[in-house]
């Protein structure tokens, strides 16, 4: 009797060990949590963004110019142009020569564009939007790599989601959010346990963002792939004992 308690106490163990906390598997499961106002802030240009510029005008010679360049230096269905900012934060637009477009928000760029280019065009009106916003998760998630978005901004939990979401191994409690600001680099934890991660300026995630979610423990990735089968075998393995001696 004493050996067969043994083993039953052998495989609960097992079976609890292979067994990751509810707790650790929920996002938002801490905090009393509020009614949060978040004053997001547009995002401004800075040098070496790519942006999307469609002039639109009521001249169909003006129309025509701008839909052609469209065409040729674009194949999204938007046909919109393609301008990268300089190191200076200029950009080259055609009629207009260099424009100065560093710090300013997609609409403020847009007026400033829009007047310039009035200077040389009637009738015309400007649309400006950011490309190529790319962000990068690492760590214990779905999958890994570097993922587009469209918008200026985006949420940590979005930014995750691209990814697949956290695996099981993932802490949620330790997020890091490596951010480039003012040319250094800076290294910020966010809690995605906690309701109230919403009041964190690092809610947002920004183009070139590097999100980072770290293990819950020190696990390889062949330990990681190989903990249910283990554990299933030894189950397996302590049944078949108690059999055996039940039956002699």
């Amino acid at each position: 009797m004493k050996l067969k308690n043994f083993l039953v106490i052998a495989v609960m163990a097992v079976m609890v060990s292979s067994c990751m906390s509810y707790e650790k598997l929920q996002y938002v499961n801490e905090g009393k949590g509020s009614d949060y106002r978040y004053d997001r802030k547009s995002k401004t240009i800075k040098p070496f963004d790519e942006l999307y510029i469609k002039v639109l005008s009521t001249d169909e010679k003006t129309a025509a110019i701008f839909a052609n360049e469209s065409r040729s230096s674009s194949q999204t269905d938007l046909q919109l142009s393609s301008y990268t900012v300089n190191e200076n934060g200029y950009i080259l637009f055609p009629f207009a020569g260099k424009i100065l477009v560093k710090d300013l928000n997609l609409e403020e760029a847009a007026d400033k564009i829009q007047q310039a280019v009035s200077q040389y065009l009637l009738n015309t009106a400007v649309r400006v939007r950011f490309i190529n916003n790319t962000i990068t998760v690492l760590g214990a998630v779905g999958k890994e790599g570097a993922y587009d978005f469209t918008g200026d901004k985006l949420t940590v939990f979005e930014a995750i989601g691209l990814a697949g979401g956290v695996s099981p191994y993932g802490d949620r409690k330790k997020v890091t959010i490596i951010r480039a600001v003012d040319s250094k680099i800076t290294y910020n934890e966010v809690n995605l346990a906690d309701k109230n991660v919403v009041e964190s300026r690092f809610y947002y995630i920004e183009p070139n963002d590097v999100v980072v979610v770290k293990p819950l423990r020190a696990i390889t990735h062949t330990f990681q792939n190989n903990t249910y089968s283990t554990g299933l075998a030894t189950i397996s393995t302590l049944i078949a004992v108690l059999l055996f001696i039940k039956t002699y």
